[in-house]
């Protein structure tokens, strides 16, 4: 299957939109996976476009010095999801758009600014968003998992075989991989590949990774129990440099025994593959990931944001921003952490400062509003009735 295909393939069975994407924002390959009227009338306006090749350029950017496959939201609020294709390429794989929340009454008024932003007629707008029903999270994680996946097969069909193998590592068929190349010399490899790891660079140690194993693999004219003690050597010098880095022995060694001891009962290429490229993962997160920080320290600051800056525009791109979080994560802390959405947060803040207003001071409903965040009083209203049970006339009347 070349990389075109199973982009399309991708696009059909996810039913979402896909493409090949870079630094530019460009849209190769696309795949139209569903028709959603929302994205095609953004894209439809030159700013929406804009926009649209906007968000493509960043999510490749991010994809690639991350190394990983992310989900994230767009500026339409949508989410979308996206990959490197790895191998040292410029390129990412990027898929949208996907509703990973209800679309209720709250979340109307962050999508007002967005609509305005865009040049769209916010009631246009909200009748097209509220089309799309959300996916649990748990599809939405497959579907990341899946586009990585994906990624590698287009990395593969592009000519570059040292692509990622993490996932689907594909079996040598005859001659390996690397007599095709002229029988690569797994010592140079194997240097090139410690100096990656002391660089932190996950995504080119892998590319590295992937071929020395075929090095390997030539190298023990595929004798499998062969393959497996030449792999452990090179664990161990793996290990040396994640300790000249100034991790300790103890905390890389501690949790890998048990991995060790499963190397031994791999019957198959492709298991062995699939473990050395886990166990450098798991090298390189001791040595160069820090220790989490509790979720409620990271939450902290958005919260702070909200509570100081309530009456401003804010979007959960522009606090998560604030925090050095990303969106989606932050918009996981809110449910995890407090059980409720950011939109909910900030209006139940917007609320409790309206609340005080209308007790102590003798502003308008109007007035009030604009000091809380919003700058349409009737919207105002119908939010403070759903969050109150009484319009703010009828609230500081039944004080």
């Amino acid at each position: 299957m070349s990389g075109e295909i199973a982009i399309r393939a991708f696009a059909l069975a996810a039913e979402l939109d896909a493409c090949e994407t870079d630094g530019s924002g460009a849209a190769e390959h696309r795949a139209r996976g569903c028709p959603v009227p929302l994205c095609a009338r953004i894209e439809g306006g030159a700013e929406g476009a804009r926009l649209c090749a906007q968000n493509r350029a960043r999510a490749a950017e991010r994809a690639l010095a991350t190394g990983e496959a992310f989900l994230d939201r767009c500026h339409a609020g949508l989410s979308y999801l996206a990959a490197p294709v790895g191998g040292g390429g410029a390129t990412a794989l990027y898929a949208a758009p996907l509703a990973t929340w209800a679309y209720d009454d709250l979340a109307r008024g962050e999508a007002e600014a967005r609509a305005v932003a865009m040049s769209l007629p916010p009631d246009e707008f909200h009748e097209l968003r509220s089309r799309l029903s959300p996916i649990p999270a748990k599809r939405a994680d497959a579907l990341k998992a899946l586009l990585a996946i994906v990624a590698g097969r287009v990395a593969r069909d592009g000519g570059d075989e040292s692509a990622v193998l993490v996932d689907a590592p594909a079996k040598p068929r005859g001659t390996p991989v690397s007599s095709r190349r002229g029988a690569a010399d797994p010592a140079r490899l194997e240097g090139e590949l410690l100096a990656r790891v002391r660089a932190d660079d996950r995504s080119g140690a892998k590319g590295i990774l992937n071929e020395l194993l075929g090095a390997i693999f030539y190298k023990t004219s595929g004798n499998l129990d062969v393959t497996k003690a030449r792999v452990l050597e090179l664990i161990v010098a793996i290990s040396r440099a994640a300790v000249e880095s100034g991790d300790e022995l103890g905390r890389l060694f501690g949790p890998n025994y048990p991995s060790i001891l499963e190397l031994s009962h791999t019957t198959s290429y492709e298991g062995l593959c699939r473990w050395v490229v886990r166990t450098l993962d798991e090298f390189m997160d001791a040595v160069y990931e820090p220790a989490p920080k509790p979720a409620s320290s990271l939450l902290e600051p958005a919260l702070s944001r909200i509570r100081e800056a309530y009456a401003e525009p804010l979007t959960l791109e522009s606090v998560a921003r604030r925090a050095n979080i990303s969106a989606y994560y932050l918009s996981h802390l809110f449910q995890s952490e407090l059980g409720e959405t950011f939109v909910g947060y900030l209006t139940r803040t917007r609320m409790e400062a309206a609340r005080g207003l209308l007790e102590r001071t003798s502003l308008s409903a109007q007035e009030i509003a604009a000091r809380v965040g919003y700058g349409d009083p009737s919207y105002f209203s119908k939010v403070f009735k759903k969050a109150t049970g009484r319009t703010p006339h009828k609230y500081r009347r039944g004080r």
